[in-house]
């Protein structure tokens, strides 16, 4: 079984189970506002969680930011800020905005967080070891993690810690899975590839790919 600091790392984590204290104290730089940045940003500070947007100064999402009461800086600027850095921004621009824009003004302990493990999985993006580095991914879209989240209710999600994370790592997933409605549904251990690799088959295969194109095919 999995361990931080000794502690045994559940299979399933509860949200009656988890507390928030990991997150207490601490800002969340939301890098992007798409469908997920803005369902986690909202959903984190319905939470009692500080909560920063990162984005590009002509991004077209930034009256939907002020719209939402959010506050947001330049993408630099908001992760310099962050105690826990998540990126939201789509998989091909991740490598390069962490490399560029991130990495070198990040505080010493921040952590990263992402919700789908290709960039870690990949190695588009190698944090150094000491770096906490943690993947909480609903399985919905934004839309339906926000709607759930404002019902009091929840979508299941994924959560994962790289290997060189140090102790407490798991608790801070934990706690983000908790704030942004990702417990009440389930919160299930898995790791960067496997949920990368799970999601990608779904998505090319099941959804979007093969599985339907077969069953025109029989009917054809």
């Amino acid at each position: 079984m999995a361990t931080d600091n000794h502690k045994p790392v559940p299979q399933v984590f509860e949200d009656r189970e988890v507390s928030l204290a990991p997150l207490a104290g601490k800002r969340v730089a939301i890098l992007g506002y798409g469908a997920q940045g803005r369902a986690q940003g909202r959903n984190l500070h319905d939470s009692g969680i500080e909560v920063v947007i990162g984005l590009r100064s002509e991004s077209e999402r930034l009256a939907t930011v002020q719209a939402d009461g959010l506050a947001c800086l330049p993408v630099a600027e908001a992760a310099a800020a962050g105690d826990v850095v998540v990126f939201l921004v789509p998989d091909e621009v991740q490598a390069d905005l962490y490399r560029e824009v991130v990495a070198p003004g990040l505080k010493p302990d921040a952590a990263l967080a992402f919700s789908h493990g290709f960039a870690i999985a990949f190695g588009q993006i190698e944090p150094p070891p000491g770096r906490p580095c943690f993947l909480v991914a609903p399985k919905g879209q934004g839309d339906k993690l926000r709607t759930a989240f404002e019902n009091g209710s929840g979508l299941p999600g994924l959560l994962a810690v790289t290997d060189g994370s140090p102790p407490g790592t798991w608790e801070l997933a934990a706690s983000y899975a908790k704030a942004v409605g990702c417990l009440k549904g389930g919160g299930f251990r898995t790791t960067f590839r496997e949920e990368c690799v799970t999601d990608q088959f779904g998505e090319q295969v099941v959804l979007c790919g093969g599985v339907i194109e077969l069953l025109q095919a029989a009917f054809t």
